[in-house]
């Protein structure tokens, strides 16, 4: 996360490569859906998120959450 606005629903992510829609690794500025909660996501957070392409083209953060830890087999 390199930045949030909650007011404005806005996000601006650097994430990796999105092969299935032919995307680099890149950063970018993206809206958010008014149902997720942007109040506590900080700059330099490392998260997990989905998106959903609207009917004009663009795409929309619908979920943001912490990267699923990697879990030790004991």
């Amino acid at each position: 996360v390199n930045s949030a606005d909650p007011a404005g629903h806005k996000i601006s992510l650097n994430h990796n490569a999105i092969p299935s829609i032919g995307w680099p690794a890149m950063t970018m500025e993206f809206s958010a859906a008014p149902s997720v909660d942007l109040r506590t996501i900080k700059p330099g957070a490392h998260v997990n998120f989905t998106m959903q392409q609207g009917g004009d083209g663009m795409y929309v953060i619908q979920s943001v959450s912490p990267p699923v830890e990697a879990t030790n087999d004991r």
